[in-house]
């Protein structure tokens, strides 16, 4: 699902929930490129997706055209950067700080929620406590400020 909305007539901000569908073809990661796809003419640096992609460079398929290493190539050719990477200087599949946990086991970490941007748009990112989130959900909740 993606839901775009404008804040100040300015910024369109694109919130994405990727998830298993019926099409095995395009579940999670395929949905974003889809969507990239269909839409980049949609995508400028005012541009905001932010959200659950379900995804990590960790589980790239090099036999498949829409896996996150591309997906973040295809959003870097319009402008657009990973705060979490932009602010922490980590490589993708290479990430200190989990935004999920699966089955809510801490024992099972994996970054797969982003926020995208152009850089010079971007003020602040974080990752919000697990110890406050984890009990409500398996994902943590995002923030990213964006200059007005």
């Amino acid at each position: 699902y993606f839901l775009p909305f404008k804040i100040n007539h300015k910024y369109t901000i694109v919130n994405c929930w990727c998830h298993k569908n019926n099409s095995e073809h395009f579940a999670y990661k395929g949905q974003l490129w889809k969507y990239l796809i269909e839409n980049s003419h949609n995508v400028d640096i005012n541009t905001v997706f932010i959200g659950d992609f379900n995804d990590n460079a960790i589980w790239d398929d090099e036999d498949c055209w829409w896996n996150m290493t591309n997906n973040n190539t295809t959003l870097n050719q319009h402008g657009l950067y990973s705060s979490y990477h932009l602010f922490s200087k980590e490589s993708f599949g290479k990430e200190s700080e989990p935004t999920f946990f699966l089955y809510r086991h801490e024992d099972r970490p994996y970054h797969i929620d982003y926020a995208y941007a152009a850089p010079q748009n971007q003020l602040n990112f974080k990752i919000l406590n697990q110890d406050v989130f984890l009990k409500y959900s398996d994902h943590l909740p995002i923030m990213l400020e964006i200059k007005d």
